[in-house]
């Protein structure tokens, strides 16, 4: 069975002349990177969305034709989502809206193999963080604030919310990741807070991220506390491989006596 065996298959399951996709995305090279922009015309109540292709490279197409998902939300829950087509290397849509959205999603369910330059401001990752039903946009805001330059205590505020309530496990991990790296005071509090969350997958996250601060007696002793008591042998061998980083000389004497008394391999690997 060859590709076009499979093209043949699938166009006549679907009706569908496929030839051109599969020379695009998989009889040629790369994948598609946007660049996109929205700003939202209150005269005309239309957000104007321009999305741009811009990937280069030999045997890449100049453009990849899609379907692309847009989701648009306001304040107070209003919420409009629609599919576009892009089939050009520049496109500007115009799309009616009753107001402006506090934030907006490209490819809300991150179905598109792709890359993406789509600046918004702070209080649209913010409330797209905290608030967007597309689990993979909720993601995504968190992984930007957590390389947040300006408004850090804002973002810090929002990653917090995130870490105590997102009901996806992986967007806890993500927060707390990105609480790490801004490295705040409060960041810290919430970090060392949360090493009480259930999941022993964001406690693991949360053990890597103390290793940001500085290892002073809360911050040492949580680890110690983490390596000795935790119930998830992960947990465990994270705190070991963070005391050892640590720099702190009664640290040798615990990872010590975890070594004589655990039997678990990757908690010694950890150590």
């Amino acid at each position: 069975t060859s590709t076009a065996d499979l093209v043949h298959t699938l166009e006549a399951a679907t009706g569908r002349q496929l030839a051109g996709f599969f020379t695009e995305w998989v009889f040629m090279a790369g994948s598609p990177h946007y660049v996109a922009t929205a700003q939202y015309n209150p005269s005309e109540r239309i957000e104007v969305m321009t999305i741009a292709q811009t990937q280069q490279g030999e045997d890449v197409p100049q453009v990849f034709a899609m379907p692309l998902e847009l989701a648009f939300y306001g304040a107070h829950g209003q919420s409009k989502q629609l599919q576009v087509i892009d089939d050009r290397r520049s496109q500007h849509f115009r799309i009616p809206l009753d107001c402006a959205p506090d934030w907006v999603d490209f490819d809300p369910e991150d179905v598109v193999e792709k890359t993406l330059d789509f600046p918004q401001p702070g209080t649209a990752l913010i409330a797209k963080a905290e608030n967007d039903p597309a689990m993979m946009s909720r993601l995504a805001a968190v992984r930007q604030l957590g390389e947040a330059t300006g408004g850090r205590s804002a973002a810090v505020a929002a990653l917090i919310h995130v870490l105590d309530g997102d009901p996806f496990y992986g967007v806890r991990v993500s927060a707390a990741e990105g609480l790490g790296q801004l490295h705040t005071v409060s960041a810290r509090a919430a970090v060392l807070k949360a090493l009480s969350q259930p999941d022993s997958r964001v406690r693991v996250s949360v053990v890597h991220a103390l290793a940001k601060f500085r290892q002073d007696s809360p911050v040492y002793e949580a680890l110690v506390h983490s390596l000795r008591d935790d119930p998830s042998y992960a947990v465990q061998a994270a705190a070991a491989a963070t005391l050892g980083k640590s720099g702190v000389p009664r640290a040798l004497r615990v990872l010590e006596t975890a070594a004589r008394g655990n039997p678990d391999i990757h908690v010694m690997r950890g150590i």
